[in-house]
């Protein structure tokens, strides 16, 4: 469980985090969007998801929600903990030179 609480004087962001969740999420950003889209990555990356932001203007709203996000994914992505895949895309440009005759 990965869960660093980030809260300063200036702002004030809680995120609680589990890789190995259940897609669960409880995200109040005071965007209804923010809280949409992160609650869809929580569940497709069966992620369990607590996040509040204090309110603020909308941007410094999001800007503060990565960087908690982005904190709190940090440590257990550097370790190797976290389960992945990958995927590739060409542009069409670049995959049209490579066709057949």
């Amino acid at each position: 469980m990965a869960s660093p609480d980030r809260v300063s004087e200036v702002d004030h962001v809680r995120v609680r985090l589990s890789l190995d969740g259940a897609g669960e999420s409880n995200v109040g950003s005071g965007l209804p969007v923010l809280d949409h889209l992160l609650g869809l990555a929580a569940r497709y990356g069966s992620l369990d998801l607590e996040l509040q932001v204090a309110p603020e203007g909308a941007e410094a709203e999001v800007a503060l929600a990565g960087k908690a996000l982005g904190e709190a994914l940090r440590e257990p992505i550097a370790a190797g903990q976290a389960r992945g895949f990958g995927s590739a895309v060409a542009a069409a440009d670049e995959s049209t030179r490579w066709s057949a005759p």
